[in-house]
């Protein structure tokens, strides 16, 4: 596949204008200034950009995470020998959540100075037995199945509703950006609301934890309610294009 330099230049820059926002607001995008919570909201991000660009032929949004994942690896290289995920290294050095927070932009703009034309993989999709199915797929499809991954998958730091939380919300800011909205997915909060607090302001991620005891609990009830909903309320119709 010919990648379109002019296009992969766009996508970068609409990228790195995100993380430059997300510095100067996190709390526009995060729960709070939070390492964890950045890394599973720009994997969102970057996980639909990359479904999209299979799909449509079309560069992802970035395509250096593996590349700086080596880079935090090596910086740290004469202090710790590990293959832990980018999260914990950049934790492991910092003395609070909130500064790895911050070192990781620090770690980034260190990388992007001193970078070298690389390639690095996000996501190789060609890797999934089911990659030629996905083009069949409607946007919703296509994020329902993603969703589905982070379950059973070790996407996130951690088993925790929270984590999931900035993942979709990475993933559906790229979708909107992308014009691929995920219509379904406010029914879904509906859904939630009617089986379980309808006068709640809070999220429904709020509410799910609030009726769970532990957050590992909370993390699976949310699953078992989505699986409910495809299932039950809007079916398979969603996941195929029309």
């Amino acid at each position: 596949m010919m990648i379109n330099t002019k296009k992969k230049h766009e996508n970068e820059i609409a990228f790195y204008d995100l993380l430059r926002n997300i510095r100067e607001n996190p709390f526009q995008y995060l729960r709070r200034p939070a390492l964890k919570y950045l890394i599973c909201y720009l994997d969102g991000y970057v996980s639909c950009s990359a479904w999209d660009g299979y799909i449509n032929d079309k560069p992802p949004a970035t395509d250096h995470h593996g590349d700086f994942l080596e880079f935090v690896r090596k910086k740290h290289s004469q202090k710790i020998h590990t293959h832990q995920h980018l999260s914990k290294i950049i934790e492991f050095y910092s003395p609070s959540e909130e500064i790895a927070f911050y070192n990781f932009f620090e770690l980034f703009d260190g990388y992007m100075k001193c970078r070298k034309n690389r390639t690095g993989e996000i996501l190789n999709i060609s890797e999934d037995p089911s990659a030629q199915d996905i083009k069949n797929l409607s946007a919703d499809g296509l994020f329902y199945k993603m969703i589905k991954n982070v379950h059973i998958a070790t996407l996130l730091p951690s088993k925790s509703l929270r984590y999931v939380k900035h993942f979709i919300d990475g993933y559906t800011n790229c979708a909107n950006a992308l014009g691929l909205p995920i219509s379904s997915y406010p029914k879904f909060e509906a859904y939630v609301r009617e089986n379980l607090d309808k006068t709640s302001p809070n999220s429904i991620y709020d509410i799910i934890e609030f009726y769970q005891c532990t957050e590992e609990q909370a993390f699976h009830y949310f699953f078992k309610l989505l699986n409910n909903f495809l299932t039950g309320e809007i079916g398979e119709c969603t996941m195929q294009a029309n």
